[in-house]
């Protein structure tokens, strides 16, 4: 059996990456995968229009799922 050894980094050491997936681990020792953490948010213009526009929020993760470390999945595969 392969050995994997990897480094949790602190929640509120936001990742410099958001767009690679993220393995976390919550408040409930519970672990949880980020595929894209990549939220869509509607903006809409004066005519009426509306566009979807990229936007990343760590802090609304944390805060949602209650993530206290995190790891880039990367990172555990041999």
């Amino acid at each position: 059996m392969n050995k994997v050894e990897f480094i949790w980094n602190d929640a509120f050491d936001k990742p410099k990456d958001i767009k690679k997936p993220i393995l976390g681990l919550t408040e409930n020792n519970k672990l949880i995968v980020f595929k894209d953490t990549i939220s869509r948010k509607v903006k809409h213009d004066e005519s009426g229009h509306y566009t979807y526009v990229e936007y990343s929020n760590w802090d609304h993760l944390v805060d949602k799922y209650n993530i206290k470390y995190w790891t880039y999945q990367n990172n555990l595969i041999v």
